[in-house]
């Protein structure tokens, strides 16, 4: 299934399609260095997020 990418506001919008269920509401988003968008969920220790940013070769966001 693909999704379009929607302009909301100032935002880029895509669209968690219906069949995909999860009881969180907060993401950390990164950029693979192939260009695939990865969400991982914010309850996610800080550890494991390098880990798994790793494993999917994603480019850690900037920290504010």
């Amino acid at each position: 299934m693909s999704v379009k990418l929607r302009r909301v506001g100032t935002s880029n919008v895509l669209t968690v399609p219906f069949f995909i269920h999860t009881d969180c509401k907060e993401y950390n988003v990164f950029v693979g260095t192939d260009g695939a968008i990865i969400y991982i969920p914010t309850q996610t220790n800080d550890t494991e997020l390098q880990r798994l940013a790793r494993k999917h070769g994603a480019v850690l966001p900037y920290r504010f």
